[in-house]
């Protein structure tokens, strides 16, 4: 035996629909404006980035070389 709704069901089921809102993310706002591609701050912000993390890592990935070549020199 199929399940078929009632007539009010089914009302109440096409008016849901109809004053359903649109999901945010499906409307295009007309009132913002895409923002500016800015060049220049992002080649900034990538090579401060870099100058920070790359001796960072040199150190963090490279101490047990240092710690190698002191211990050989020393004779432990």
């Amino acid at each position: 035996m199929a399940f078929r709704p009632t007539q009010s069901r089914a009302f109440f089921r096409t008016l849901r629909t109809l004053i359903r809102e649109e999901h945010p993310f499906a409307r295009n706002t007309a009132t913002l404006l895409p923002h500016a591609h800015d060049n220049s701050l992002l080649v900034r912000r990538t090579f401060r980035t870099a100058a920070t993390f790359t001796p960072f890592l040199a150190v963090v990935l490279g101490w047990p070389f240092m710690a190698a070549s002191l211990l050989k020199k020393t004779g432990i």
